[in-house]
This record gives structure tokens, sequence and C-alpha cells, in this order.
């Protein structure tokens, strides 16, 4: 009797101590955690409007969009940083419209004559003239991102501070000629607020 109350009582706490490790490995799977293994790779992606300031009105028709590509360089749990190198490519459309008649026409060497294009024939300006520009943009950069690892840790707010070297190449492109290659007429354009100039102005260009 006393053999067969031990073997149970073996038996049962075998259990309860199986039961119990059973219960710890569920909770700590469930249990979801903040922590990760350093060197990872991180994947990004954002777009918007994209514009940009000069001499020339800038508009909010233009848009942008870009990737990243970060690897983890160095990351420690509950460490104060987190340190990441990460790879952007960038392409942006920018454009800009003046709403006001440029009066600085003879420096402008995009349409004074010294190209293809001549608003300023034999040494005046013949009409009004609106300056346009559409550019492209494309730009590689490397970035070192410092990550206030801590912070997300514990609340799960992200803040990075990053700066690096970028690179930039753009074509800027103007539209001041019809589809035959005429000169456009300005004559008569400019009366009236910013909204109804532009809608002048785009009732005549052809957008080439």
């Amino acid at each position: 009797m006393k053999n067969l109350f031990r073997h149970l009582s073996v038996f049962l706490l075998s259990m309860l101590v199986s039961f119990g490790m059973m219960a710890q490995v569920e909770t700590q799977e469930q249990k979801p955690t903040k922590f990760k293994n350093p060197g990872w790779w991180t994947f990004g992606i954002n777009a918007g409007s994209s514009y940009q300031s000069s001499d020339v009105c800038r508009t909010y028709e233009g848009w942008g969009l870009g990737l990243t590509l970060a690897k983890n360089i160095y990351y420690r749990p509950n460490s104060l940083f987190a340190f990441d190198v990460r790879g952007r490519l960038l392409y942006a459309n920018q454009k800009g419209k003046d709403h006001e008649s440029n009066v600085g026409i003879r420096y402008n060497t995009a349409v004074n004559g010294s190209g293809v294009l001549d608003y300023y024939q034999n040494g005046s300006s013949t009409s009004p003239f609106f300056a346009n520009h559409r550019t492209d943009l494309l730009e590689l950069g490397l970035e070192g991102v410092l990550n206030l690892n801590r912070l997300k840790e514990r609340t799960n707010v992200i803040v990075n501070l990053y700066g690096g070297l970028n690179g930039d190449w753009y074509r800027t492109k103007i539209d001041q000629t019809d589809g035959a290659g005429n000169l456009y007429s300005y004559d008569g354009i400019g009366e009236g607020g910013r909204r109804s100039v532009l809608d002048q102005l785009n009732g005549i260009r052809d957008g080439s």
C-alpha cells in the first residue's frame, strides 16, 4: 500500500511539473515580444506631393516616389540606441508656373535668343512672358539611422535621427512653344487674380 501511494505521489507530482512547464511555454509563446535579433533588414516605400522653391512660383501638382532598404548594424535589447545603414532611391516630378509676367527676360538665357527660343527679339521683349518648368529629379543616397531603441521598446513610439550623403540628377523642361514650334503669344493675359491668369495660361499651352 505504501509503494502504491508512493508511486501515485510521484506520478501526480510529475504531472503537476509537466503541466507547469507546458503552461509556462504556452505563456511565453503567446506573449508578444518587442525584442529582435540584431542584423535585420527593413524595406520602405514613401510617396507624396513634391515641389521646389525657385524663381518660378511653385505648384503642388508634382509628386514623388521613394524606396529605402536598411540593414541593422547595432542592436541590444533595452539599449538606449540602435543603428542602421540605409540606402535611398527617390524620383520626383516638380512643377512651377508664374502668374505674373517676367520682367527679367533679357537675362533669361532659356528664352532670350541665346538658345533655341527668342522671346527677346531685336533687344526688346515682344510680348509679356510667363515662365514655367517641369523638373524630373532622381536621387540616390546612403544614410545612417540612429533609432531611440529604448523608447520604442517601452512605448512603441519610433523616433529616428538620420543623415548621410545624397547625389541628385535632374532635367528641367519648359513649355513655351506650341506643337509646331511657334512661340506662345501672351498678349492680353494678366487680367484677374492668380487663378484666373493660370487658367488663361493653361488654355493656350499644349503641355509639350
